[in-house]
């Protein structure tokens, strides 16, 4: 496991990734795509705002990239999707991540996550964020994913959160809370207004305040780290790699990217 202290002295010898205060003050167009360059190596690195719309121009737009720089490794936001039979079916699924892993499948092209792996990730988030408060917030966030796919329609939410436990108790997970009752039990205690069982983005997003905001911005501040320091060492390689994740993260990690960077405009003209 890469440590928190590794990861952020690796950030400080690169340059400063952006803070949330400072990318607050800055606004950017969508999709936000660089090519970065270094050596022989390139990057494509491709900002999307998540979507499972497969009517969404950005589709055609990350498709184009992907005809005209023939990847030689795609890296994603997160975990790599499922294929999946046909490419609505992928995007309805799981958005840019099944876009990415049906082209991959068809082109024969390597994929994986540019994440940490989750279990890692918390265990450096729980030192100093408490493991319960470190666990709601993975629980609220993966309902909040889980329930908007097409599969998640008309299924209970109790059945949803509960297999969700269940798979962080089989990765080692061993933290409360373990059942329904548990998480019933501990939400008050998170102060946040609402029902758990209809989770909102809101409670997770990273520029708010409550406490599970404040996981995900350090959720945020360390996978920035790690993205970074991944796509340093695959462009040693001299690999052509496209890599697509959420607009912010590209904007955040601009600053600290290796090589020369130029932002590509005008990509749905």
């Amino acid at each position: 496991m890469i440590g928190l202290i590794a990861l952020l002295g690796f950030q400080s010898r690169l340059g400063s990734i952006m803070s949330f205060e400072q990318y607050s003050r800055v606004h950017h167009p969508l999709p936000y795509v660089l090519d970065v360059r270094q050596r022989k190596g390139r990057l494509i690195y491709f900002g999307f705002k998540h979507s499972r719309d497969p009517s969404d121009p950005q589709f055609v737009t990350l498709r184009k990239l992907w005809v005209e720089e023939k990847p030689q490794l795609v890296l994603n936001e997160d975990i790599s999707a499922v294929q999946r039979a046909t490419l609505e079916e992928s995007i309805r699924y799981d958005g840019e991540r099944g876009a990415l892993a049906f082209w991959a499948k068809q082109d024969h092209v390597p994929m994986r996550s540019i994440d940490m792996r989750w279990r890692d990730e918390f265990m450096v988030l729980q030192r100093k964020m408490g493991p319960m408060k470190v666990k709601m917030f993975y629980l609220i966030r993966g309902l909040e994913q889980d329930l908007r796919r097409p599969s998640g329609a008309g299924v209970s939410t109790d059945v949803v959160a509960q297999r969700i436990l269940d798979m962080f108790r089989n990765e080692g997970i061993d933290f409360p809370p373990h059942s329904i009752e548990d998480v019933d039990r501990y939400w008050p205690v998170l102060r946040i207004k609402g029902d758990w069982r209809k989770p909102s983005i809101a409670w997770i997003d990273p520029t708010g305040n409550g406490s599970l905001s404040k996981v995900s911005r350090r959720s945020s501040e360390i996978r920035d780290a790690h993205m970074v320091s991944v796509l340093t060492d695959e462009l040693k390689k001299g690999k052509r790699i496209l890599a697509v994740v959420g607009a912010s993260h590209v904007v955040m990690q601009e600053p600290a990217l290796p090589g020369v960077v130029k932002r590509i405009s005008g990509l749905h003209k």
